[in-house]
């Protein structure tokens, strides 16, 4: 129930033989041919880790994982380091050389070596800096803690990151027109279309058939599956295998192991649909291999073993090759800089020409627990909770505030047919269930959607529409309200939203939007309009709830199904004020044109404070708020700061690693309101932090750097 699935296979249900064994992929299929500079380097919002309440048992021993600064992105070779002399590897920089010499470094190895051994995208390699991170291999017997405070407190190095072991996320080894296919075992796929064949509630499932009317998969879409090996000449697999198939980056080998978690997942994501054998995928096509396409990263072994070294190679690799929906069912215990790294690399380059970016969809896991795990809770992800059928979560299934979505799972130990049925090695079918099982079905949708909006979404647009279809199952689940997302997903309703991407008369949703506590009793609401300057519909709730806007609203009037009406018009931002301390507030906006609205909500939300953030306890009179417009920005923008007392005022930009890199104010200030506009041209895409400081007072906000 806690991670890996047990080698004892007696209770899975399958029909066919069991085996495993190696294949050689073919992969000289030539990479998605896109710009080799990345279209922008964007990192989310990271959260520190903190190893002081980790079991030595969970961390790696022998290893340690850093980043150099930006400063010597010109000094380091952009190859692998390695052997060196005298018991340690020099890098040329005499602090980190010397500290290596003397904690007995006897290795570096450079973290991404397998993705940039391909030189095509060495430009955007360089530009994200994945050549400055490096493993350090050190004595087994190494108080590792201890050797990253060492390095930690350096100024040559960024990042410090001990490696945590990984985790599986499996729990054991509709009047709408519908498309039926002729899959001998669909009828068993009651995750797609519950009749109450298994003792269930009819329709406590995606409404696949429904959405099957709509679109059933493109080839052009490429979900790349972090996991095990597929069995990629599976007969219900094979006609929709990348024609690469894959890549094993556990072994570093072209060699792709046929592994059961791996195909497993697979299957529910693309099995050749109506090929009148097995079982459906969810974007499987319609009978004749043109379903999306299945590429196996296998970062895991046949055996269930992890190099954990080695995960991130693989996002950075499928991204390069065009990969738009990557398929996590695993887990790590604790947050992994290096990791967020290469999520961030894939969220940016990845897509192809299928999609603007790529996107995470990641299981919740499977310990009954509401403590969180990574990489499902890193915020650019989608974090997927398991539900049975009868919408009912899964007795394993993880939950919390930070879960994204449901979708099917299982419930039943040992397997049986009230679990998920998908493919297995030597060509069989079995049934398995965890969030493993649950989170396939997100991917599936997600390239159901990708497909049928080819080329115009990117990845806000696809995490958006998925979780604003989602049927609500909160009454069937109570004590879990809002702790397993926004509801069970529903591929039908996110293909009906997907509509308004392609339907010139329906208003595109907002580019950006974020609500951030201000002064005292306050939250900052700001966004950016769309492409052709809509007017704005901005609504509040204390909880989760909003309903579609039907009709015209004036400020103050209720939606019906949930939400007041804030603000109406053309502005990009708004002020809520009055707000008691403590009240989390919940925010959702929508683009109108002649009383039309966008079918995507852009939401948003934030705790009120007494005072501004990290201020402590401060009174009205001494507030500061600051604003930057537009956020994000290409070129310039506008940073508007006010106080309400005379003060000294210092405004400054940091880039990623805290680095101060322009000076906008600092002295005496009389009181009032004040504007700069910054010129970011010459800067890198990224993120940048805003700070605003006075006395033991601090404001800070990001800023979002994209391509001119």
């Amino acid at each position: 129930m806690h991670g890996l699935i047990r080698k004892n296979w007696t209770l899975l249900i399958i029909t066919g033989f069991f085996f495993s064994c190696a294949v050689k992929g073919q992969n000289n299929v030539p990479a998605q041919q896109v710009s080799p500079i990345g279209r922008t380097v964007v990192r989310g919002e990271r959260p520190v880790p903190d190893y002081s309440g980790v079991a030595d048992s969970v961390i790696l021993p022998g290893i340690i994982r850093i980043r150099m600064v930006d400063d010597y992105s010109d000094i380091l070779p952009f190859m692998d380091v390695s052997g060196g002399f005298d018991g340690y590897t020099p890098f040329g920089i005499p602090a980190i050389d010397d500290l290596n010499k003397a904690v007995g470094v006897k290795r570096a190895k450079q973290t991404f070596s397998i993705a940039l051994r391909d030189k095509t995208y060495e430009a955007r390699h360089r530009q994200w800096g994945l050549h400055l991170w490096y493993d350090l291999t050190v004595g087994a017997d190494q108080d590792l803690r201890r050797l990253a405070g060492l390095y930690s407190d350096l100024s040559e190095v960024a990042d410090v990151e001990l490696l945590v072991k990984a985790r599986f996320a499996s729990a054991g080894s509709g009047i709408i027109n519908e498309w039926l296919p002729d899959d001998s075992l669909f009828s068993l796929q009651w995750h797609y279309h519950n009749t109450g064949q298994t003792g269930g509630t009819p329709d406590c499932d995606i409404d696949l058939p429904e959405a099957w009317d709509l679109e059933k998969g493109d080839t052009g879409v490429i979900v790349a599956i972090m996991d095990q090996g597929v069995e990629f000449d599976h007969p219900d697999l094979v006609a929709n295998m990348w024609p690469g198939i894959g890549y094993n980056f556990y072994a570093d080998t072209t060699v792709v192991e046929k592994c059961l978690h791996g195909t497993h997942v697979a299957g529910t994501i693309a099995a050749n649909t109506n090929n009148g054998i097995g079982v459906s995928g969810i974007a499987g096509g319609g009978g004749s291999g043109d379903g999306v396409r299945i590429m196996s990263c296998q970062i895991i072994s046949s055996e269930n073993q992890v190099i954990e070294a080695n995960i991130p190679n693989a996002f950075i690799w499928a991204a390069d090759r065009g990969a738009a929906i990557s398929q996590n069912s695993w887990n790590f215990p604790l947050a992994s800089p290096s990791l967020f790294e290469a999520i961030d690399y894939f969220i940016a380059n990845g897509g192809g020409s299928a999609m603007n970016g790529g996107i995470l969809i990641c299981s919740a896991g499977n310990a009954d627990t509401n403590e969180i795990s990574y990489p499902a809770c890193y915020a650019p992800c989608i974090a997927v909770a398991a539900t049975s059928h009868q919408d009912i979560r899964s007795f394993f299934s993880n939950y919390g505030p930070w879960v994204s979505i449901s979708a099917p799972g299982g419930n039943y130990y040992p397997f049986n047919e009230e679990d998920i049925l998908s493919t297995v090695p030597g060509g069989g079918y079995g049934y398995l269930m965890g969030t493993s099982m649950a989170c396939p079905h997100v991917s599936g949708v997600a390239a159901l959607v990708v497909s049928f909006a080819k080329g115009l979404l990117n990845p806000v647009d696809l995490k958006d529409i998925l979780l604003n279809s989602t049927d609500d199952i909160s009454s069937l689940n109570p004590g879990y309200e809002g702790m397993i997302g926004t509801g069970r997903l529903n591929a039908y309703k996110a293909l009906i939203l997907t509509r308004g991407y392609k339907n010139p008369a329906i208003p595109k949703p907002v580019v950006a939007f974020s609500a951030a506590a201000g002064g005292a009793g306050t939250v900052n609401l700001q966004w950016e309009p769309n492409e052709t300057h809509d007017s704005v519909l901005l609504a509040f709730n204390t909880v989760n709830k909003f309903g579609p806007p039907v009709g015209n609203y004036n400020p103050g009037d209720s939606i019906i199904h949930g939400g007041k009406v804030l603000f109406k018009g053309k502005l990009s931002e708004f002020i809520q004020s009055g707000l008691d301390s403590g009240t989390i507030c919940f925010y959702s906006i929508w683009s109108v044109r002649n009383a039309t609205y966008s079918l995507i909500a852009r939401k948003a939300n934030d705790t009120v404070h007494s005072s501004p953030h990290g201020m402590g306890d401060l009174s009205a009179a001494a507030k500061i708020v600051i604003h930057a417009m537009p956020n994000p920005v290409s070129a310039v923008t506008t940073i508007k700061y006010s106080t309400l007392v005379s003060q000294d005022i210092r405004l400054s930009v940091s880039d990623f690693t805290g680095r101060e890199i322009m000076l906008l104010q600092d002295g005496y200030l009389a009181a009032g309101s004040y504007e700069k506009s910054v010129d970011m041209t010459h800067l890198p895409c990224g993120i940048y932090t805003l700070k605003l400081r006075t006395g033991n007072q601090l404001l800070v906000k990001k800023l979002l750097k994209l391509q001119d």
